[in-house]
């Protein structure tokens, strides 16, 4: 049996085809990636909270040397003038983590 003529109207779909396929696959690698670099960024930005924690608990004992309470809160929390850069780093992660959920959402 013979092969059917490969017309520019069959070329034009099968790279349609072809190109609708590779969008797929690349889509699902850039959503693993982003969603990757965003439990990276989570693990950041606790570990930026935690260490507001520990600054805030320096200056008043608010009793999170070891765990960190439900409701403590790295934004409202009083820290020493040399510590804010804890807090600028926490909302620097927390909006990068956002951001790549986002992204890993929205590919």
């Amino acid at each position: 049996m013979r092969l059917p003529r490969m017309t520019t109207r069959r070329w034009m779909v099968a790279i349609a085809l072809t190109a609708l396929g590779l969008w797929g696959w690349e889509a699902e690698r850039r959503r693993q990636a982003y969603r990757a670099r965003a439990t990276l960024l989570g693990r950041t930005e606790l570990r930026c909270k935690i260490e507001v924690c520990f600054a805030a608990d320096a200056t008043e004992s608010s009793g999170c040397c070891f765990t960190i309470p439900e409701d403590f809160d790295p934004m409202t929390a009083k820290l020493p003038v040399d510590a804010e850069g804890y807090r600028r780093r926490f909302t620097y992660y927390r909006c990068l983590r956002q951001k790549y959920e986002a992204a890993s959402r929205h590919p």
